[in-house]
This record gives C-alpha cells, sequence and structure tokens, in this order.
C-alpha cells in the first residue's frame, strides 16, 4: 500500500509534458533572429505546427478575444495604426498593412479593445526594410484597438494523431 502511494505522489509531481500549444510557442520563440524555411509567413507558422506534432490546420477559434498562446493568426487586408512614444520623447505614428499573413501568438494579455496580442512571425516589416531583414522569425505586438481595417482569424493546434492527444491538446 505504501508502495502504491509513492508511485501516485510521485506521478503527481511529474512534470506535465507541454501541450501542443506550448510547443507550437517554444518552437517559433527558437527561431527569433533565423529564417525558417523559404522565409515566407506560412514557412514560420507550418514548420511550428510540424514540429509540435499538430495538423496543418487547426480548429478555428470562434471569438479572438479567446485567442491564446500557441494559436495561428491569419490576418486578411489586415490594416494597424499604431502611436508610439520613441525614447527621445518624440510621438510617431505607424500604419501597417498585411493583405494576407500568418503569425504565431505568443503571449495575450488584457480584454476588450486593450486585448494585447504578441505573436512570432516572418516575413513582416515597415516600408524600406531590407527584404532579408524582412525574412527572420521576429516579435511584434498590438492591441486590438490598433485594428482598423481586415479580418483577424485565428486556429488553434489540434494533434496530428490521436496518440498526441492529453487534457490540454483538443
Amino acid at each position: 500500500m505504501i508502495k502504491l502511494v509513492l508511485i501516485l505522489v510521485s506521478l503527481a509531481m511529474a512534470p506535465m509534458p507541454p501541450s501542443l500549444d506550448e510547443k507550437v510557442v517554444a518552437f517559433a520563440r527558437s527561431k527569433l533572429g533565423q529564417k525558417v524555411g523559404d522565409g515566407q509567413c506560412s514557412a514560420l507558422a507550418s514548420e511550428a505546427l510540424r514540429a509540435a506534432g499538430a495538423r496543418p490546420r487547426g480548429e478555428e477559434v470562434k471569438a479572438i478575444a479567446d485567442v491564446r498562446p500557441g494559436d495561428v493568426l491569419q490576418f486578411e487586408n489586415v490594416v494597424f495604426i499604431q502611436r508610439r512614444v520613441r525614447a527621445d520623447g518624440v510621438r510617431i505614428k505607424q500604419t501597417l498593412k498585411s493583405p494576407k499573413h500568418f503569425a504565431v501568438v505568443s503571449a495575450v494579455q488584457g480584454v476588450g479593445k486593450d486585448l494585447e496580442l504578441t505573436v512570432l512571425h516572418q516575413n513582416a516589416g515597415f516600408r524600406g526594410t531590407d527584404e532579408e531583414a524582412k525574412k527572420v522569425v521576429q516579435e511584434w505586438s498590438f492591441t486590438l484597438g490598433e485594428k482598423k481595417a481586415g479580418v483577424l482569424k485565428a486556429f488553434r493546434p489540434v494533434a496530428a494523431n490521436f496518440d498526441q492527444l492529453d487534457g490540454g491538446d483538443r
């Protein structure tokens, strides 16, 4: 009986294996500053899903407010207008346009229009940025209130086979 209790206690204390979501984020984060595949935005998302053991396309998340780290965002004709204050105190306005783009969500905080999504993506940057510099994985944050046009869709990773399913992967 004592042996069984010790086994159960050790199992309860053992670290849980990472979920698909965590594996997707870990892969994308490990590639910061590197070019994945051909440098296209879809290459990072595809490789992160493949490395995690997920299907190429997951389940659509019904509401962007329900997005969580590990989800893949699809941007369709999205326009963001960001107003920032640089370190030197100068106020700047940045307009970012994306006809079609994919990114991996790495962090989520806030709610409503203040919901801030941090993404890992590649093949992105401001006009005038060197094309090769755009093709490396970089991190970017935005709030939903900064989105002025277009559609954001999110897809949750789903295990490629049923052997990989656990309590956190659905």
